[in-house]
């Protein structure tokens, strides 16, 4: 099966309880490639900048503005596994 991540690997294992999630070769790499791109958006300066996680969630910066994302930064994002949370006005990803 190929990777749902990068399409260019083979999935490593799929968790069975676990349909959506995938553990994949280059995880640690799609991660930094996302808070990378994420990086770019955030305000430094307003310290609004941090992290917080849960046991199956990873929050992450703050007070997205979406219209200033590119649509290139967020479709990558997206195969990422990363989404902009409402509730918390923030990226989170459960991978």
């Amino acid at each position: 099966m190929k990777c749902e991540i990068c399409d260019k690997h083979e999935t490593v294992a799929r968790i069975p309880s676990f349909d959506w999630l995938t553990i994949h070769k280059k995880t640690i790499r799609g991660l930094i490639e996302a808070l990378q791109i994420i990086d770019k958006y955030v305000d430094h300066a307003s310290r609004d900048d941090g992290h917080h996680s849960e046991h199956d969630v990873l929050y992450v910066g703050g007070s997205v503005d979406k219209s200033e994302i590119s649509q290139e930064d967020l479709d990558r994002l997206d195969k990422l596994g990363f989404f902009i949370d409402e509730e918390f006005d923030c990226w989170a990803t459960f991978n």
